[in-house]
């Protein structure tokens, strides 16, 4: 399966009326064309990767390179390429992925401001994922709230990478003892960094 490739696509041509092309010398028989490619991955263009020209001479039926072209004819085919203009829609990739990144940030920026206000008014029922430990991960659920602590059921499991955290945040896992911590331990606990995320 092809996943990652380039393509080149017409833009614009022209057709000299002088100019003597090398190999048959005859005047007027040049088409020069200009293409852009593109790179593209499952076919999905991504950014335009430069200009390239072609010339067809139809008196000898010879394709060539503007390189080998005379100097009226260089300066016919430089001017048809300044003038070509390619499709928007080979930006299309890249477009796709600053605003997949834009998203992302507003979505990360979301969820931090939810979490400020998870952390300032705390509820039954919230689960905190947090770092136990040097690669352990794991969660602890919010049972009950008072003025200035937190009473909480830990998780029975962990696991050693945090993606994996979803599979044990389970309502099964949450056991007894409830025990209490203070606002403040975990209002640190999360400007340390060992706090991940809050759910509510």
């Amino acid at each position: 399966m092809l996943i990652y490739g380039s393509k080149a696509i017409h833009l614009g041509s022209s057709k000299p009326k002088t100019g003597t092309f090398p190999s048959c010398e005859s005047t007027g028989s040049i088409t020069l064309n200009v293409y852009r490619r593109h790179s593209h991955i499952f076919w999905i263009p991504l950014f335009p990767m430069g200009k390239l020209g072609r010339g067809h001479c139809e008196n000898c039926n010879t394709e060539f390179k503007p390189k080998k072209l005379d100097e009226s004819h260089k300066q016919a085919y430089l001017r048809l390429k300044s003038e070509s203009r390619g499709p928007i829609w080979q930006w299309a990739g890249l477009a796709i992925f600053v605003c997949f990144v834009i998203g992302a940030v507003v979505a990360s920026n979301v969820q931090d401001k939810r979490e400020l206000e998870y952390l300032a008014a705390p509820e039954s029922g919230d689960i905190y994922r947090y770092k136990a430990g040097y690669s352990s991960y794991t969660t602890f659920k919010v049972v009950r709230v008072d003025t200035d602590s937190l009473y909480i059921m830990d998780n029975s499991y962990e696991v050693d990478k945090y993606s994996g955290i979803y599979k044990i945040d389970k309502e099964e896992n949450y056991m007894e003892p409830v025990y209490g911590v203070s606002r403040e331990q975990v209002l640190e606990m999360h400007e340390a960094g060992d706090i991940m995320r809050i759910e509510r």
